[in-house]
């Protein structure tokens, strides 16, 4: 305000309007007086200040949720950053995504509806700048979770690479874990031994899983899911089961005709076992499929499986007793019956027969049932018996009219003899059945018959004296 041509008269001022401040004093020292002398000029000043507006609330979500993600000054624990509007009504925040404050997570997109203070965000970035207003404003980001490389999980017999546990109740299979959406997300594993009919869990190989904790007694163990693939592997054994014990005996008793057979049944709960019969040399197995013969190992105790053989038929064996030399029996034959008896053995012995004697033993006296039949000859030769002596005498006399004859005893005991009277020239036999004419020949010794003989009569003769040419009979 110029002074100029004023001097001693007064002034007024007033202050002006300003949009977004508020005046802090209408009557500012010196706002009203007197021009003052030259060179001692008046300044008047009004003061004001900005006004409040409603604050910035900026949350940073976890997409789809209201789960704060970010940590802004210091704070340990995720909250809504809130910018206080306190004094800054018109002034302008500049904002972006956290990402690269919020471990694991992707920015997603920016939400300002409803924020008239925003300009319009960068699409990729999120970046928008906010104005203070009068009101509250919010403005959101969201966030998702980024990819991680997936978690399988193997469920292994042990030793093997043989799956188990079947995830979805069909064909076992791994499980595989994905990690989409799961980077540094935790994930808790155990054994499945629950749900694996038969086996045990044994451990729990995590070499292949960097972010393993270290596993329980039963392998429960937390993995973090991260950029790189992770490999589980659990590993179970088969539970032992009962035994089953195989007997092969011949029929109708409990001899063994092969050995018997013991299958453990140690790691082989849920197994099937199968059983046939043994090659039984000379044997038949009779029931081919007994009870049990094929089934699952039991749970406990012992499933017993009994086959029963009957020894086959082998060819008869024939005992002949023959005189030496001959085909002639001196005693009964003997059959030994091979029904049932191939492959056993079979004795044979000489038979105790009067006025013989064994030549040898056969090879062949003791052996064993064969498929064919068999002949088994004792020869026996027949023993000395004593000679008989017959006497051809003139009766009264020991005088021979024929010559002795000597019935050799040799071999012949037992045997019979029989002898006759000869035929003696001019002779009769008086005895023509003598004692002993015929019998047995001696055990020992000589048996006499004596044939007893008379002359034959004769005609008589009549002797003649004559005298010579006469014919006369000179005497008698």
């Amino acid at each position: 305000m110029s002074g100029a041509g004023k001097l001693g008269l007064t002034y007024t001022t007033t202050p002006n309007t300003f949009t977004n401040y508020d005046l802090v004093s209408a009557t500012p020292t010196g706002h009203t007086g007197n021009y003052p002398a030259a060179g001692s000029d008046i300044t008047v000043t009004y003061e004001y200040k900005r006004k409040n507006a409603g604050n910035i609330t900026v949350n940073h979500y976890i997409d789809g949720t209201t789960t704060q993600l970010y940590k802004h000054g210091g704070s340990s624990t995720p909250s809504a950053e809130v910018f206080n509007g306190a004094g800054k009504l018109g002034l302008s925040e500049d904002l972006t995504n956290k990402e690269a404050d919020i471990d694991n997570y992707e920015f997603v997109r920016v939400d300002v509806t409803g924020v008239s203070g925003a300009n319009t965000p960068n699409t990729t970035t999120g970046a928008t700048t906010v104005t203070y207003v009068a009101g509250n404003q919010v403005v959101n980001y969201y966030y998702r979770r980024k990819d991680a490389a997936d978690i399988t999980v193997h469920h292994y017999e042990d030793g093997t690479t043989t799956e188990l546990y079947s995830p979805t109740g069909g064909t076992p299979s791994a499980v595989v874990v994905s990690g989409s959406g799961k980077l540094g997300v935790t994930e808790s594993f155990t054994n499945k031994e629950a749900n694996i009919a038969n086996f045990e869990y044994v451990g729990v190989d995590t070499s292949g899983a960097p972010s393993a904790t270290t596993p329980s007694a039963t392998g429960t163990t937390n993995l973090t899911h991260g950029t790189s693939p992770q490999t589980l592997i659990y590993k179970y054994r088969r539970k032992n089961a009962g035994n089953v014990l195989v007997h092969h005996y011949e029929q109708g008793t409990t001899t063994s005709v092969a050995s018997d057979e013991n299958l453990s049944g140690v790691g082989k709960m849920g197994l099937t076992y199968n059983t046939s019969p043994a090659t039984v040399t000379n044997y038949t197995v009779v029931n081919a499929t007994p009870a049990d013969h094929t089934g699952t190992y039991p749970n406990t105790g012992t499933t017993v499986v009994t086959y029963y053989y009957t020894r086959n038929n082998a060819g008869d064996v024939t005992v002949h007793h023959y005189e030496q030399g001959t085909t002639t029996s001196v005693a009964a034959d003997e059959s030994l019956s091979g029904t049932g008896k191939l492959g056993l053995p079979y004795t044979t012995n000489e038979k105790n027969v009067p006025h013989f004697t064994l030549v040898a033993q056969p090879a062949n006296k003791n052996g064993t049932f064969t498929t064919g039949s068999q002949t088994v000859i004792y020869e026996y030769r027949r023993n000395d018996a004593g000679n008989v002596l017959v006497h051809h005498y003139e009766a009264g006399t020991t005088t021979q009219v024929s010559p002795d004859e000597n019935l050799s005893g040799v071999g012949k005991s037992g045997l019979t003899y029989t002898t006759s009277p000869a035929a003696v020239s001019n002779y009769t036999v008086v005895n023509a059945a003598p004692t002993a004419h015929s019998g047995n020949y001696p055990a020992s010794g000589t048996t006499v018959v004596t044939y007893y003989y008379t002359r034959n009569d004769a005609g008589d003769v009549t002797v003649k004296y004559l005298e010579q040419g006469t014919g006369n009979i000179t005497s008698q």
